[in-house]
């Protein structure tokens, strides 16, 4: 099962709950033009929690979420709306 982004929509601050637990996982937040706007990277990260506020500073729109773990990568589409 892929990790689930919440609250999507958000308003810059959202968490993903993984599954699994995993030894390192990377992070890539995508516009959808292509444009790479953060890449984090958690060395032996223990919990199963990921939370990012990245997006607060960003335009209203769609942008991708990259995760990479240990069983593998999936993308989720992450909408960030203006109140």
């Amino acid at each position: 099962d892929n990790p689930v982004a919440s609250p999507n929509p958000t308003t810059g601050y959202f968490e993903f709950i993984l599954k699994e637990q995993s030894s390192e996982i990377s992070i890539e937040i995508f516009s959808m033009s292509g444009t790479l706007l953060l890449r984090k990277v958690y060395p032996q990260y223990a919990g199963r929690r990921i939370s990012i506020t990245e997006l607060q500073n960003h335009n209203q729109g769609i942008y991708l979420v990259r995760i990479t773990t240990d069983t593998g990568t999936s993308v989720h589409k992450v909408v960030k709306i203006n109140y």
